[in-house]
């Protein structure tokens, strides 16, 4: 269903394969964090690569927004990298944007790896990001 990479120290790539609707979500949430909780160092960024969702339900949305806010605890990010105009209208008809950062949204994996290589190159704090 989903496949989970550490791309970059500090960044953890993470593809679903199916919408992300309520037969998946907690599954979804269950694998992401624990690839952040179970990770040798905590990352600074996880980046889910979202061009396979092409549907969400209010479960997925959900999840997206208590996932972001359950790895800010640690000091992490939640970045989003092709989301299609379909689910990027559901998540911000359901308000998620209140939650997940806008800025946090890429057209492409390269995009956001330069991103974060430049934020944290810039970076004097180690979790700034």
């Amino acid at each position: 269903m989903q496949q989970l990479l550490v791309a970059l120290p500090g960044l953890v790539l993470c593809r679903l394969e199916a919408p992300l609707c309520y037969a998946n979500a907690q599954s979804f949430m269950d694998e992401v964090l624990s690839s952040v909780w179970d990770a040798p160092s905590t990352p600074r960024w996880v980046v889910l690569e979202c061009d396979s969702i092409g549907e969400i339900d209010y479960v997925g949305a959900q999840t997206l927004t208590e996932l972001a806010d359950r790895i800010a605890s640690k000091s992490v990010k939640l970045a989003f990298v092709g989301l299609t105009a379909r689910v990027r209208g559901f998540l911000s008809d359901f308000g998620a944007f209140a939650i997940l950062d806008r800025d946090n949204i890429f057209p492409s994996v390269d995009a956001a790896v330069s991103t974060f290589e430049r934020l944290a190159h810039s970076s004097t704090a180690p979790n700034r990001m």
